[in-house]
């Protein structure tokens, strides 16, 4: 069990680093027009950048997804070096790859056109570019980013990361055994511009729109129940609850519902910004444990855990959900029935969009090296209560497949 003075510098430091973000956060550029991928190259040289990297995915080349990109570069007299290599979730191998593409062609800039690990490999790429004698783990944490990064534009192609404006990004540690993620920290991660276009998001299949949605809602939520938010940040997050009540359905039903797209790329955008001041939280510390340990995308793990935790929590997270269900147009006549009513919104949605209850794949034998892991990483954001290794065992015990269960994912 964790002693109680080492609570008390958990909240003094969570309570040190909300009062300097307030401090030290602006706000990035944001460009949601039909024509605004057409003024990137405008936007790159009045920088002062040349020659940049365009780094992406082999299937959003395969879609066609970055031809507009390409052209209004071209047309700019804007000479890119695409990488198109961009794999699923960035690995530490990953990030030094692209930075050595990114360094042997002479790049001094970065857009990033693709979902969240895209985004986040970007990021990655451009931290170690500012901080080329570094290892990539010695930036995990808070604020280790020592020098400013070169110019990053997001452009994303899913809805739910929010890691276009988001102080952070997520990399798998493949050299640990079993291999983990961990989390890069800094203001000078977010990228100063972001642009939104609804139509980059109407290729995503139903089950990537669903998960990445709920990573969105995730955010959202864990951003209002964490202690020390800020009063933007709740508001973020209670719009982007309303968007997501209103977008999501549609958006899973209907791939083509540009309505429903943008509705959900403003939710995730607005979640994202709300983490990047307030933080995620548990459901992210066992996501980022459990994920790469069982194989399974990040949006569907944090969806399956996040009714789970935020029941765990009971009362001392019951306001902020209460506060959230009323923005998603749920009754909510006292804070304990508001926060019911949202789980059980959530566990329903799930439900509609065929997302198990329980963790496929997950064993009792993994339990102690995700605890291991998700604990002490839960500890260094601020939310709602500090567990015991007991109480996250009681949690991760209910995320294991009862016996006879196939784990199938819609």
């Amino acid at each position: 069990m964790l002693a109680t003075p080492s609570r008390a510098r958990a909240r003094l430091r969570h309570a040190a680093t909300a009062a300097a973000l307030r401090v030290l956060w602006r706000d990035p550029s944001c460009w949601d027009d039909p024509h605004a991928i057409e003024r990137i190259p405008s936007y790159l040289t009045q920088r002062g950048a040349r020659r940049p990297l365009l780094l992406t995915s082999a299937g959003v080349t395969r879609r066609g997804q970055g031809a507009p990109l390409l052209d209004a570069l071209r047309t700019a007299g804007v000479e890119a070096a695409v990488l198109d290599q961009a794999p699923p979730e960035p690995t530490v191998q990953d990030v030094e790859d692209a930075l050595s593409f990114y360094q042997a062609n002479g790049c001094d800039s970065i857009v990033a056109l693709g979902g969240g690990s895209v985004l986040d490999a970007a990021k990655a790429v451009a931290a170690r570019a500012a901080n080329p004698s570094t290892d990539l783990a010695d930036l995990c944490g808070l604020g280790r980013i020592r020098h400013a990064l070169p110019t990053v534009v997001a452009v994303p192609t899913t809805a739910g990361s929010g890691s276009e404006t988001t102080a952070g990004a997520v990399v798998i540690d493949e050299r640990a055994l079993p291999p983990r993620k961990f989390v890069l920290a800094d203001l000078k991660l977010v990228p100063p511009l972001t642009v939104l276009d609804p139509r980059l998001t109407l290729s995503a299949p139903a089950a990537l729109t669903a998960h990445a949605g709920m990573d969105a809602l995730t955010h959202a939520i864990e951003a209002r129940a964490n202690r020390f938010t800020t009063r933007a940040a709740r508001a973020c997050s209670r719009e982007a609850v309303a968007l997501i009540a209103r977008h999501l359905p549609a958006a899973y039903a209907d791939g083509a519902d540009l309505r429903a797209r943008a509705g959900m790329q403003r939710a995730a955008y607005l979640a994202g910004r709300a983490i990047t001041t307030s933080y995620v939280g548990t459901v992210h510390a066992i996501a980022h444990a459990a994920g790469p340990l069982l194989g399974l995308p990040h949006g569907l793990v944090n969806a399956i855990v996040l009714p789970t935790v935020l029941r765990a929590f009971g009362p001392a997270a019951s306001e902020a959900l209460a506060d959230l269900a009323r923005a998603a147009g749920l009754p909510a006549q006292t804070s304990a029935h508001g926060a019911d009513e949202l789980i059980r919104w959530i566990e329903g949605l799930n439900a509609r969009m065929g997302i198990p209850r329980h963790l496929p794949g997950l064993t009792t034998a993994h339990l102690p090296l995700i605890r291991a892991r998700a604990l002490p990483e839960s500890w260094s954001y601020p939310v709602p209560s500090l567990w015991t290794e007991p109480q996250m065992t009681q949690v991760l015990e209910r995320l294991v497949p009862p016996a006879g269960e196939n784990g199938a994912v819609g």
